[in-house]
Parts: structure tokens; sequence; C-alpha cells
């Protein structure tokens, strides 16, 4: 009986590390320039999704890709969002707002200059279509972004110093030093009601919908107001650790989800209903830095969390989780497998097991004498890695058959039971595979060599393996006729095999000597190879590999745990459609540096090391929809000398044709996440290709005339995002306008009606008569010419373009031939009015 008890439990604490989930993805981020400081302390996000940190150095912007500092005087504390989208800064610089100077640059506009003796101001805070902005000793509002500030009130000796502005309720409310927690009712202040009379708070954060706030006090109280019960006592199930590491602000991630950043904790994220902890993101899992300055959780439910070391962007509802951050985890992680509920890693220091510990924590200290009683420490659950026994140095190849885990590496063959090892073979190998038609275990080692092993009751026994066969083998898998191929840099062995015995052996040359691993797999009924990023089938009638079109190049590729996989430029796939089916491969793009990868849950998961050296658990079927999608915009237009507005309809001079457009639609889960493409009208024929590149246009040197540009964006999953059509107008020089021209002709038409009469009056202006009437007739044509180029675009060849001018004279010919007998009629008029 004690013997089933044990055996139940060792199931049941099996299952229970099965049963571990990872931690939420992560992605860090830091400012690409050494001159904007690290550290912020307020987080903001505008509607076309741009975030905005409160920043030493100024308001720092950041839209996915580029890291921009609107410089301040001093170091900003707080950062609002008005209903308009002004972006409004408080700070040691006292007050203002982010405007356009006349260079069409985002600087810093002050508001409070004309208010003598502000000093700092602590905190803003949009409400309704105002902003307010709180200082220890006064409160302002702002109305609109040009208008002057209006003060509402001051602190007096009764209230003492001001300390925090909140939004509770719909209502504001002011912390003051001396009085708690007050009301602001038309200009004055209202204690506020029971629970929160007397209290200080640190943080009321709303929730996506407005139905229920989450409270916190200086005195480490929790209360949830909902709109259906008023304000309560709210208990986090991990309370006692907020208290001991002190909670300074909050984020709500969806209408369940609540993250609490912390002093010295990090970020822990809870559930709003029951107040169960949903996972912790400190330092031991990932977080650069424990102390969390500020919180923000964007449109995708990703919570940026800013600290010493820069931001971290955290995705609880991304379909990965990292494994690679327990304690107890050493080397580069080279492969994974899990086996009999047990997670294994190989790095290059040798084989690990995730093992699940519980410990109780140490109570909180008590004075003696205190009435207080002390709380008990708090029960945790962790997970700890912990080194295999007897594999030491690299493991970098784990196995599974027969119920039997095996790994191997430069240390050579073992058989892995929980935390001990047994040697299969000491030598370090290249390669390991298991014949199921042979039922050997072959093992390629470094000296060119193949052993074979058989799984006898006395352990594994070396079997003879013909000599003839022993090559530098880079990989061996069997295909659906019983042949077992063996992968060399420039052969292939064919191994024909026939009840457990080898019949025959046959090598194909390769068309390349491969200088990477020469890989192989087979699918159905065919064969395939890869070599230096090339695919090879195997014709069966040629006894040749011949080059495989249906699959591009690519220079990433590799085959782990039976699985070939290979990145096509855009995004990692694999021949299986099995797999590709099962798994939206779509979201592998994100790591385009992979280096292992491995089936996990009968094929609905995958196991991902990356060459960051994270692991990570990706599985499709979690819920990684957004709430929103930031808009596709045009962010800004830049000219040669400045920035243009980026309106939809431009104009500028032949002279500043160098434009540069930047279309942006911010995403932050990566950069190689969203692609673009576009097309101008009037420039271009067809589509640019998709790139994640191609959201910057620039134009060297654009003609006149009239351009349209059109922009897509696609996401991972191949949703198109279409922004309206921007033109703009590229304006010849002053001189070869339409309008010019008339002047001319009116100008030299005013001289043709004069010399006329100057000649009516003396001969000896006769010359000057007709100098100025073929001008005339001359600038009339170049008009109409003018005025067709204007209104009809040809874009074609040089001489196409001669020939259409000639045409268009042809037109004019009969208007300049009136013209000259007008002339010339009136001429004789006057000669024969002299004689």
């Amino acid at each position: 009986m004690k013997k089933v008890l044990l055996l139940l439990l060792w199931l049941a604490l099996n299952h229970m590390v099965a049963a571990q989930t990872g931690h939420y993805f992560q992605t860090h981020y830091k400012p690409g320039s050494d001159n904007y400081s690290a550290l912020s302390v307020d987080i903001q996000q505008d509607a076309n999704g741009i975030l905005y940190f409160a920043n030493r150095s100024g308001i720092l912007q950041f839209d996915g890709r580029t890291w921009t500092m609107v410089p301040t005087p001093a170091p900003v504390y707080a950062i609002s969002i008005a209903h308009d989208g002004t972006i409004y800064a408080a700070g040691s610089m006292g007050f203002g707002r982010i405007g356009l100077n006349q260079e069409n640059q985002q600087t810093y506009l002050s508001l409070s200059d004309s208010i003598r003796g502000l000093g700092s101001v602590l905190t803003c805070k949009a409400w309704g279509k105002s902003v307010y902005f709180l200082n220890e000793y006064t409160l302002l509002r702002q109305d609109s972004a040009k208008g002057k500030p209006v003060w509402l009130l001051n602190a007096t000796s009764t209230t003492g110093l001001f300390t925090g502005l909140f939004e509770v309720g719909r209502q504001l409310y002011v912390n003051t030093q001396k009085q708690g927690l007050m009301r602001l009712d038309n200009q004055k202040l209202i204690p506020a009601e029971e629970p929160l009379g007397h209290s200080h708070i640190v943080l009321s954060e709303a929730s996506p919908d407005g139905s229920h706030e989450l409270i916190t006090t200086q005195s480490s109280h929790f209360f949830m107001r909902r709109d259906s019960t008023g304000i309560t006592p709210f208990l986090p199930a991990d309370s006692v650790y907020l208290r001991t590491n002190v909670i300074v602000n909050a984020a709500w991630v969806t209408d369940q989800m609540i993250a609490l950043g912390t002093l010295r904790g990090g970020v822990i994220f809870i559930d709003a209903e029951s107040g169960q902890t949903y996972d912790i993101i400190n330092y031991y899992s990932g977080l650069p830095d424990n102390q969390v300055y500020a919180l923000l959780a964007d449109r995708h439910r990703g919570v940026w969390a800013a600290h010493d070391y820069g931001f971290t962007r955290i995705a609880p509802f991304l379909p990965f989780r990292t494994f690679s951050h327990y304690r107890g985890l050493e080397g580069s992680l080279l492969c994974v497998q899990a086996f009999n509920d047990q997670l294994y890693v190989g790095t290059t220091l040798g084989l690990f097991r995730l093992t699940r510990q519980e410990f109780t924590e140490p109570p909180a200290p008590v004075k003696p004498g205190s009435r207080i009683r002390a709380v008990p420490g708090r029960k945790t659950v962790d997970y700890t890695y912990e080194r295999v026994a007897g594999i030491t140095g690299k493991a970098d190849q784990l196995v599974v058959f027969n119920k039997k885990l095996l790994c191997g590496g430069v240390g050579g063959v073992f058989e892995v039971n929980g935390l001990n090892a047994t040697s299969v073979d000491r030598e370090p190998v290249r390669n390991i595979y298991y014949s199921r038609f042979l039922e050997r275990l072959l093992l390629s080692t470094f000296d060119n060599t193949i052993k074979s092993f058989q799984d006898t009751p006395r352990g594994w026994q070396q079997t003879a393996f013909p000599d003839s066969l022993s090559m530098h083998a880079d990989f061996m898998f069997e295909d659906h006729a019983q042949n077992l191929w063996i992968c060399s840099r420039d052969k292939a062995i064919k191994i024909g095999i026939e009840e457990g015995e080898i019949l025959d052996a046959d090598s194909i040359p390769l068309p390349q000597r491969s200088e990477d691993k020469t890989v192989g797999l087979s699918l159905g009924q065919e064969v395939y190879l890869t070599q230096n990023g090339s695919f090879y089938h195997y014709a069966s009638f040629k006894n040749a590999f011949i080059k495989y079109d249906s699959l591009p190049d690519s220079k990433k590729y590799f085959a782990s745990a039976g699985y070939f996989w290979f990145f096509d430029g855009t995004r990692w796939r694999t021949v299986d459609r099995r797999l590709q089916g099962t798994i939206k491969t779509e979201w592998l793009k994100l790591f385009p540096d992979i280096r292992f990868m491995a089936p996990a849950e009968y094929g609905r998961s995958l196991w991902v090391i990356t060459g960051s050296n994270e692991l990570y658990r990706f599985s499709s079927e979690e819920n990684a929809s957004a709430t929103d999608t930031n808009p596709l915009f045009l962010k800004e237009v830049r000219g040669q000398q400045q920035k243009l507005p980026p309106t939809r309809n431009l104009r500028v001079e032949e002279g500043e044709s160098a434009l540069t457009f930047e279309f942006i639609q911010p995403e932050y889960v990566s950069l190689e996440s969203v692609e673009y493409r576009y097309f101008v009208k009037g420039l271009q024929t067809e589509w640019s290709a998709w790139s994640s590149l191609n959201n910057v246009i620039s134009f060297p040197f654009l003609p006149p005339g009239t351009y349209q540009v059109q922009v897509q964006s696609k996401d991972l999953f191949g949703k198109i995002t279409e922004l309206n059509t921007v033109e703009f107008n590229v304006l010849p020089p002053y001189w070869k306008r339409w309008w010019f021209y008339a002047l001319e002709f009116i100008f030299f038409g005013a001289l043709v009606i004069g010399s006329m009469r100057l000649r009516g009056a003396s001969t000896k202006y006769r010359f000057v008569h007709q100098f100025f009437s073929a001008l005339t007739i001359i600038m009339l044509i170049q008009f109409i010419q003018t005025m067709v180029a204007a209104n009809i675009s040809l874009k074609s060849t040089p001489v196409a373009e001669f020939f259409v001018q000639v045409f268009i004279a042809l037109l004019v010919l009969p208007l300049e031939e009136f013209l000259r007998r007008f002339m010339l009629k009136a001429a004789f008029r006057e000669q024969h009015h002299l004689e």
C-alpha cells in the first residue's frame, strides 16, 4: 500500500511539473542614443499607438522602430493626453505641451512661464475636456492648448501640502498631507467618504470599461470600486508579497487581469475578481530590474514596465512562454525534450531537468510586546533546474525511443533516468540515431566511424557495423522503403535493410560539397536533402539527387526531433504539412534566429530555442488576439532643408522635390512583424515588394507633376491595412508656370499695341513693332503649350515628347496664322493712311 501511495504521489508531482506554464513573453527595449536617459517615470499612449515616456531628458517617443526625444528644460515627471490628442507634460520646468515650431519639428511649448514662483509640478491628469496640474502648493486647470491656465485653489495650513491627484468614481481627488484624501468640488476640497476618508492613496486605476477601479493606500490596504457595489476591500492572494515589496503602480491589462508594479519585487499579474496570481515577472523570470517606475497596458494587451535599464514589454497573451529564466540553468541552450512529464534541456555545460520545489517564506518580523499577530509566511511553489548527474560538457542531442531518453554530445552517449545518467558510450559523437529497421542505436563519432548498439536486458551492447560504411556522417534518417540514409559532406549512402539485416549499400554523389551540415528527411515516398541552403530531391530512376525548385533556397535550416525546418527569408517553414497545418507557424517569424525546434503535446505546440539563448514553449492555441489595432498613418515628410507638415495634400517647389515620406503602423512585438509596400501613381507601374523597410519612401528628385502615394501594411497573418491616398504636387519654377507665360503674353501684347501706335506716328518704329509682334506670337504659342502640359500628364520618352510638342505646335498654327494676318492688315491700313 505504501508503494502505491508513493507511486501516486510521484505521478501527481510529475503532473504538476508538466502543468507548469512558464513565464510571460518579454521584450526588452532601450533608447539607441547614449544621450537619452534610460530612466522614465510615466508612460502614455496616444490614439495612433505612439508611446510617450516622461524622461529625465525630456519627452521620449517610440513607435516600435524609432526613438525620438522632445527636449525639455528639466526632467519630466508626468504625461497626460487630452481629449483632442494634445500631449501635456509636467515636471521641474513647470508644465507645457508638445507643438510644432517654424521648421515643423516637434518641440516643447511651455504654458507656465507666466506663472511666477510655480516651481516643480508633480503630476498632471486629463479629466473631461481639461487637464489638471498639481504641485505641492497649487492646483491649476488648462482648458485648451492655446488658452491660459486657470488657478483653482492653493494648499492651506489646514490641508498641508498637496501630494497627489487621482480619479475615483469619476470624481477628482487630491491627496493632502494633513487631511488625507479630499474630493474636488467647485474649486473646494471636501473630505473623502469612507472607507477612503483620511487615507492617503498610492494609486487609483480604472478598468478598460470603467466599471472597476483598483485603489491602494499608503497603509497597504487594497480596495476595489465597482459600479454595482461601490468601494469594498480587496485582498490579493499574494498580498503579503505586495506589502513586502511595496506596490507603486498598476495597469489593467483586461477587465479581468491587473498588473501591479512594485518597488523591489517586479510585476505581479493578478485576477481582478478572485485576486489569484497569474504570474510574477521579476529578476528571476527575465526582468532586468525589480524596481518598476511606471506601468502601462497598451492596445495589444502588452504591459510596459519602466526600470533603470530601459523598458520591458510583458505580453501575457502572446502564444509564447519562457522557460529559460528559472534558476539553476547554466550554459548556452542547445536542445530540449519533454519526457515522462519532465522537461530536459541540453546546454553547453550539461543536461538539466526542470523540477518543482515548494517552500514557505519566513513570517514577517513582529516587535516584542506588539498586539499584531505574526502573519504566516507565504507558501511558494517554484521551479528550478537541476543538473543530471554524470553528464558534463556539451549535450546537443536528445532522442526518445522505446520509452527511453538518450542524450548525446562531446561527453558521449547516455541513457537518462530522472536525475541520473548511465553511459552507453564515452566517445564524443556527432550524431545519434535509432534505426527502427535495424533495431539498433547508431552513433556517428568525431573520428568518422559509425558504431552500433543494441538494448539488451544486460544493458547496452555494441554490435557489428560494416567498416566500409564508416564515414563522416552529419545526419542519419530512414525512409518508408526500409532504407537507411547516411548524409556526408559530398555523398549520401543508401543502405537497404530487410528483416533487420543490411542487404546492400549504394553511394550516391551529391551535386556539391557541403560546407555546412547535410541534412535530409523522408516525406511520404520521397527523399529530400539540403546542402548549402539548396534543396535536392532523390530521383530513383536516375539514382541521383536533382535540384528541387519548389522550395526557395535558405541559408538557415536545421533538422531536429525528426522534423526539418528552414527560413525562406520571410518566415520559418517545414515541409511536413501536418505540422504546418496544426500550428500557426506565422508566429515564428518573430524569431529569425531560431536554433532548435521540437514538437510538444502531440504536435499541438513547439519548443523553441533562439539565438538570444531563450527557451520558449509556443502554442498557437493560446488566445493571442489584440483588443485593438494601431492605425497606419503618415508620420512625417522630410525635405532637403526641413520637415514638412504631414498632410495628405502637399505642394513643394521643384528645387525641394527631394522628399522622404515615413509611414508607420506602431507594432511592439517585433520589428519584423509588420511589412509595408507602396505604389506611387504617376511614377510607378506596379506595387513595390513587401518589406519591413518599405515604410520609408525616398525620392531623390521628382519632376514637376501630381503624384499619389498609396501605402499598405501587412501583419504576421497577412491582414492588410491600407492608408488613404496621399497626394502631393511638385511645382515647376515660376518662369515655367502658365500664369508667368500669360503675364508675358499680356506684357508683350501691350508692347505690340503700343508699337503699332508708335508706328502710326512714325516709320522709324516699324522694326520695333515687327520685333514685338513676332515675340508676342512666340509667347502665345509657348503659353498654350504650357497650359496643355499642365493639364495633360504624359510620362514617355524624350523622342515621344518631341513629337507631342510638334503636334501641339501644329494645332496652334491656325491661331498663329490668324494673328499674323491681323497684324499685317493693321500694318497695311496704317500704311495706306499715311499715304
